[in-house]
């Protein structure tokens, strides 16, 4: 689905916060990813222990602020009930096509990448003057066409321990219902419950009549839809540090690709394959997998 949707921001944020301070201190380069639910907005940071700067500046960053470790990585979480500052993440994700690529801190500066609809402009530029006048250290790095994907990855790739991961699940007729039921390709718009499915769809055909369905562009066959599916598991979502996931349906297979960080790549596994077997499919198959740098320049 790369250049889809059409429109590219790419924005920074300047904090002043003591907390990501504090954090640029311990490591270069630290993704952070949005978690969106009926809670408001949540922002995990991760960073790989092997990344770390400084053991004292940890031991007291440690001390200070909640940070909590992750197999071989510690992350924070910023949650809007706390830090209501993050709440500009929820008005930027209420726009319907927006599409988050990527969000990392550096050197104390947020930045996020995101694609949008030409359809959602004026909806974006009224977002965006709000922001100029009530956010400080705000500014736009670019706005114009979507640049594509690959920009992304190269920016990425400053993270050894992203991960490239790629699988394959076969269909049972009876789990080809309602939007399964057409042949699409679709990328997930932030990180969210499992239950919920925020998405951008490329179908292959026309754009199905489905209930609730956001048609952003009849000509290319693109349209955002949410939906709801069944409760399989209790976990703590925003600790699943997952980007760029994208998935096709081709009308018998399922396919899942995804960047994940390597100390979250054996949970991630472990819990598409439970979900798939609470829903009785049996034939999962791992593509592809191993650090992102490695598949960069590959199809």
């Amino acid at each position: 689905m790369d250049g889809i949707p059409e429109m590219e921001c790419e924005a920074t944020i300047v904090s002043e916060l003591k907390i990501f301070k504090a954090l640029s201190e311990l490591a270069d380069h630290i993704p952070s990813f949005i978690y969106k639910d009926e809670k408001g907005i949540s922002i995990s940071y991760f960073f790989e222990r092997k990344s770390v700067k400084s053991q004292r500046n940890l031991d007291l960053f440690s001390r200070e602020f909640e940070c909590r470790a992750y197999g071989d990585s510690y992350f924070i979480v910023s949650e809007e009930g706390t830090m209501p500052s993050i709440a500009i993440y929820g008005k930027l994700l209420s726009i319907p096509s927006v599409v988050v690529n990527y969000k990392y801190l550096k050197d104390g500066v947020h930045h996020i990448i995101f694609n949008f609809s030409k359809k959602d402009l004026e909806n974006f530029s009224l977002f965006i003057m709000e922001l100029k006048e009530n956010t400080p250290g705000f500014s736009i790095v670019y706005l114009g066409e979507n640049r594509g994907i690959s920009r992304v990855l190269d920016i990425m790739k400053e993270v050894p321990s992203f991960y490239y991961s790629s699988m394959r699940i076969h269909l049972a007729p009876e789990e080809m219902q309602g939007i399964m039921k057409h042949k699409w390709v679709r990328r997930m718009r932030y990180n969210s419950p499992h239950v919920v499915t925020d998405a951008i769809y490329k179908f292959e055909d026309q754009i199905p009549e489905i209930e609730g369905i956001n048609i952003l562009s009849e000509k290319n066959k693109v349209a955002q839809l949410k939906t709801r599916g069944p409760k399989l598991r209790e976990t703590i979502d925003y600790l699943e540090p997952v980007r760029m996931e994208c998935q096709k349906n081709d009308g018998e297979t399922m396919y899942f690709d995804a960047v994940v960080l390597s100390s979250f790549y054996g949970e991630y596994l472990k819990n598409v394959i439970d979900d798939a077997r609470k829903l009785n499919i049996s034939d999962v198959t791992i593509r592809k997998a191993g650090p992102l740098i490695d598949f960069l320049g590959f199809s």
